[in-house]
């Protein structure tokens, strides 16, 4: 065997080593993503055997303050009362976070359910009897009544989640809020805008992280619990699409999201 052919054959066996290398990488990838998988799992039926098992626990709690504030509010004075709405206040607050994280990782199978065909409008006014509007709002409805296919019930998700934020995030005296959509051959585009209070444009690359809250309170002082909008995020990723947010302080924000049309 010449010198030129024994180069040729290591030269071979250095590829067939590093297809090797590449092979068992890809393995060890592959592993890596199915024990992932099992973990988000694990902690996905974690969360909603806790989340569920804190429910009611905390309606007893809700329940028992109402009660001994009208049958024992002469006993306990005018402190005692006060003590008790901060009791009902907290475990309401803690019950609405349990209820954020419970449609969160609820969210992860929805996205799977049939789909339908709907219009615009149907979806909206199913979304308004949701939220209970009062006469300080005021929505434009979008000039056109697009006909949809998709999952109707994880976007009825995403409009109550972005409309809840316009109403409890605005100063204004009327929340001012429109709503939009056009689509093009692959995709249908909504639209979400209010004069409300703005973002902050450090924070705007933080408000669809799971947790993150900016800091901020709504028009009842309460801060929010940084689940909402990181699952819009998530459901319009899972419907083949996307989210992006514009906003400019103490005017308003405008979210736009899209999700792929069913082939």
């Amino acid at each position: 065997m010449s010198d030129e052919d024994t180069q040729h054959l290591k030269n071979l066996a250095k590829q067939v080593e590093k297809l090797i290398e590449l092979r068992l990488l890809h393995l060890r990838s592959k592993e890596q993503q199915v024990l992932l998988e099992e973990q988000h799992e694990r902690l996905k039926q974690f969360a909603g055997v806790i989340s569920h098992d804190m429910k009611m626990p905390l309606a007893n709690l809700i329940l028992t303050s109402d009660i001994i504030k009208q049958k024992y509010s002469g006993l306990i004075g005018k402190e005692g009362v006060i003590y008790l709405n901060y009791l009902k206040d907290s475990s309401l607050t803690l019950s609405d976070y349990i209820t954020n994280i419970l449609r969160y990782y609820e969210s992860d199978g929805a996205t799977e359910q049939p789909k339908s065909t709907f219009d615009t409008y149907e979806l909206l006014e199913e979304v308004f009897e949701m939220l209970h509007l009062n006469e300080q709002s005021n929505i434009s409805l979008p000039e056109d009544n697009m006909i949809i296919t998709t999952n109707k019930s994880v976007l009825e998700q995403v409009f109550l989640n972005l409309i809840t934020n316009a109403l409890k995030y605005n100063d204004k005296e009327v929340a001012e809020i429109e709503i939009s959509n056009h689509q093009d051959e692959e995709f249908y585009y909504f639209s979400v805008s209010d004069n409300g209070k703005g973002i902050d444009p450090k924070h705007k690359h933080l408000i669809f992280d799971l947790y993150e809250t900016l800091g901020t309170t709504d028009n009842k002082g309460n801060k929010g619990h940084g689940i909402g909008l990181s699952m819009v995020k998530k459901i319009c990723t899972a419907l083949g699409g996307d989210i992006e947010v514009q906003s400019e302080v103490g005017k308003g924000t405008k979210f736009t999201f899209w999700i792929a049309k069913t082939k």
